[in-house]
């Protein structure tokens, strides 16, 4: 146990008369009690997915967000493998619920110029999908516990191929992956992955009845992208973004789901707020990938999670 959270992997059943966290959280105006026996997220906290041997496995990204948390996105192996799994590891020290590791792409449509430099990067060095599948394993290795969802688009998964993709990730230790250009329609009816659990996104362009039928397909957690446009560190919250929190949380409440929001979060403020406003997760990318850019010290990297992470908690108190 990290900070009073239980670990995100297998579970012996749902939680039964655990103490509150103190002050509980707030939501939409409302207190509640965290770790509340409710409906919400119960019914999902032991979904298993067949692994590469035949048997079951309870993916650990189930109940990764039980707490409000924070998914810390990097770009795979960039700037190189050691450095990179170096900025994981001040992560994971610093207590994220979540790991988020880019594949690189070439056409990054939904990603700032932070992250496209970043990908550039990679690119001309060399990283290739199987580089980033094999920095996953090594991922998994040091870190047994903590979630991993790689991130990328249906290009790249239709030249790797769905099965092949789903299953070498599985194998590598991932628990999900994001294809940031997939809707649910595409995953259900096509080219899904069955293995790992397949996060869908939302946007503030996403009307109710469409959210919720999001928030019904997703695994895991919904990722909410907090603004129109593309990914990067804003230095204040859009009060937008709060807004779209407040619309989101009662339809993933009811679908019993719950949701990450991200785009232009950088400081633990910002964090707090988001997660006093209804969302149980916060998604950070941009601003990670500035202090590898410029500063190039996990250390640096590892201060800003902290931040955030503190934030997220202050919600709490």
């Amino acid at each position: 146990m990290r900070d009073g959270r239980h670990p995100a992997c297998a579970r012996a059943g749902p939680r039964a008369g655990l103490p509150p966290r103190s002050g509980g959280r707030i939501r939409g105006g409302r207190r509640r009690r965290a770790h509340a026996v409710r409906p919400r997220r119960q019914g999902r906290a032991h979904a298993t997915r067949r692994d590469g041997h035949g048997g079951d496995r309870v993916t650990r990204l189930e109940g990764a967000l039980d707490e409000p948390g924070l998914v810390a996105y990097l770009v795979g192996d960039h700037p190189d493998r050691e450095r990179f799994l170096a900025y994981a590891d001040a992560l994971v020290d610093a207590g994220v619920s979540v790991l988020e590791v880019g594949i690189p792409f070439s056409d990054p449509i939904a990603d700032g110029p932070t992250i496209q430099t970043a990908v550039t990067e990679a690119l001309a060095e060399g990283v290739r999908p199987p580089d980033v599948i094999e920095a996953i394993a090594e991922l998994r290795d040091r870190h047994p516990h903590v979630p991993i969802v790689p991130m990328t688009y249906t290009n790249i998964v239709h030249r790797i191929g769905y099965d092949r993709f789903d299953q070498r990730l599985t194998e590598a230790g991932a628990d999900g992956a994001i294809l940031a250009d997939q809707p649910p329609e595409a995953a259900r009816h096509s080219t899904g992955l069955d293995e790992l659990d397949q996060v869908f996104l939302a946007s503030p362009a996403t009307d109710d009845e469409r959210l919720a039928t999001v928030t019904r397909s997703t695994r895991g957690f919904l990722y909410v992208v907090g603004l129109f446009g593309t990914t990067g560190a804003r230095e204040r919250l859009d009060p937008r973004t709060v807004e779209l929190v407040e619309r989101v949380a009662p339809i993933a409440d009811d679908q019993g789901t719950p949701f990450a929001v991200g785009f232009g979060v950088s400081r633990g403020d910002h964090a707090r707020h988001l997660v006093e406003a209804g969302a149980d997760g916060v998604v950070v990318g941009s601003a990670f990938v500035d202090e590898i850019l410029d500063r190039e010290d996990p250390k640096a990297v590892g201060d800003l999670a902290r931040e955030l992470v503190a934030g997220i908690e202050d919600a709490g108190k």
